[in-house]
């Protein structure tokens, strides 16, 4: 009887053996398959999360800016994958996801698997797509001149990078009745700093109409991070006795950018411009409500421009002790008594802390998440909390993380910039760490380039998974 019983339990062990591997092998297959329909999902939600804020860039028109979170996948293949002419492709195990857009791009995708913050910007007709390591105070350049005559215009270039980065200006421009020479095409900015790109026009007795060109204003830091924009430049040369049309107001630059600290204060020069047709006895210059528009100041009225002429225009900032630190953007309105004799001129104000600012910022905590235990190849994710309060008041300029002193990975600010004082930065290693103790090192920086560290250590362990079973061994 109980050779009997022995040789069924033996059957019904060998079928449930069968069993369990039939289904270990089906699972294993669901397994493959669900990874791959969850690649399949990461890269199309990211072409497709691109491509929507592409086109909603392109539509607002020059200078529009959205920043965009998305994740390649574990199979994603950078050499494969690009931005281009109408299109931008993401290919993931061989398989290409494309978006095709009715207009130009140009730029770079991220060269790692994983999770990203890529910005994607209007410029002019095009839109670009990749890390931003430098912003500039105007998207084209207008200019009137004319005959026989010379002008410059400037460009402030602003390195919102976490390193210094050298810059490089070429242009096409092949006119010779008027002629454009760029005073410093190459220079260096170092971190949190800015520069100015000058631009000499000069019109002989032939120059009449509009000419054009654009520039390509690239950058590169130490690692090989670059960047570049294409930026348009067109120069009208009044003709003759001044017949040309245009707006019946025109004011140029159409924008003006400033760093300055509390208690600072700065100036920017426009030239106010008619047309041929236009004679103006008065125009108003109206700032916005608010900050920075509170700062601004020489707002008095012009009087009597003559048509066909051009007026300079001096207006200053002055940031006040109280004002709130960070970026702000707002403008100044021109209006004259004529229809349609109106312009804006767009103003960004920085404001930052002590100038001569050598005190490093304080970074309050390091903490490790999951704050329970951590164990092997699991996601790890690194907070730090950064505040330059008392300790010069300027805004934290960026924060990188690095593991048992290994390379430097860029953290990203809890709220998507790096723009105030106190900041809550954060880097997640989605492929883990192995068994065993780690240590964090965690460096922020303020805009002044001054330097704290903190490091953090935490341990890895291993996961055991284990099976009890509550029967009794006689029932």
């Amino acid at each position: 009887m109980k050779g009997q019983i022995s040789m069924e339990y033996l059957v019904v062990l060998a079928v449930a053996l069968l069993a369990l591997l039939v289904f270990m092998s089906i699972s294993q297959s669901e397994g493959v398959n669900i990874g791959k329909n969850k690649a399949d999902t990461d890269a199309k939600n990211a072409v497709a999360d691109l491509g929507a804020a592409a086109q909603e860039v392109y539509s607002q028109g020059t200078g529009a800016r959205k920043r965009v979170s998305i994740k390649l996948p574990d199979t994603y293949e950078y050499s494969m994958s690009g931005v281009g002419d109408g299109y931008i492709r993401i290919n993931s195990d061989g398989s290409d996801y494309v978006k095709t857009l009715d207009f130009e791009l140009f730029g770079s995708l991220p060269q790692l698997s994983g999770y990203h913050e890529v910005w994607v910007e209007s410029v002019g007709d095009k839109v670009k797509v990749g890390n931003a390591l430098f912003t500039t105070d105007r998207a084209t350049v207008n200019a009137i001149i004319a005959k026989n005559d010379s002008r410059q215009e400037s460009i402030r270039i602003s390195n919102i990078w976490t390193s210094d980065i050298y810059v490089n200006v070429t242009s096409d421009w092949s006119h010779s009745d008027l002629s454009m020479a760029i005073a410093n095409p190459s220079f260096t900015v170092n971190r949190a700093d800015s520069n100015t790109i000058r631009l000499a026009f000069s019109s002989n007795d032939l120059a009449e109409g509009f000419y054009s060109a654009t520039l390509n204003i690239s950058a590169i830091d130490g690692a090989g991070s670059a960047e570049y924009i294409l930026m348009p430049v067109t120069v009208e040369v009044e003709i003759g006795d001044n017949t040309g049309d245009g707006p019946p107001l025109t004011v140029v630059p159409s924008s003006a950018y400033f760093n300055l600290s509390r208690n600072s204060s700065d100036y920017a020069s426009f030239q106010v411009c008619t047309n041929s047709e236009t004679t103006l006895a008065y125009v108003d210059f109206s700032p916005s409500v608010g900050e920075p528009g509170a700062f601004v100041g020489l707002t008095n009225q012009m009087t009597n421009l003559d048509s066909g002429e051009c007026y300079p225009k001096t207006l200053s900032i002055s940031v006040p002790a109280n004002a709130t630190f960070g970026n702000h953007s707002g403008f100044v309105y021109l209006s004259g008594d004529v229809y349609e004799a109106v312009d804006v001129i767009s103003i960004s104000v920085n404001v930052g802390g002590a100038t001569n600012d050598t005190l490093a910022p304080n970074i309050e905590s390091v903490s490790v998440f999951p704050s329970g235990p951590v164990f092997v190849d699991r996601p790890v994710a690194i907070r730090a909390v950064v505040d330059d309060s008392g300790l010069g008041d300027n805004t934290i300029a960026g924060c990188n993380v690095s593991i048992d002193s290994g390379n430097f990975s860029q953290m990203i600010s809890k709220d998507g910039m790096f723009d105030e004082i106190r900041e809550t930065a954060g880097y997640t290693y989605y492929s883990g760490f192995d068994l065993g103790a780690h240590s964090a090192t965690v460096r922020c920086a303020d805009v002044y380039g001054n330097i704290a560290e903190q490091n953090e250590t935490f341990n890895v362990l291993k996961e055991f998974l284990f099976i009890t079973n509550s029967s009794s061994p006689n029932a």
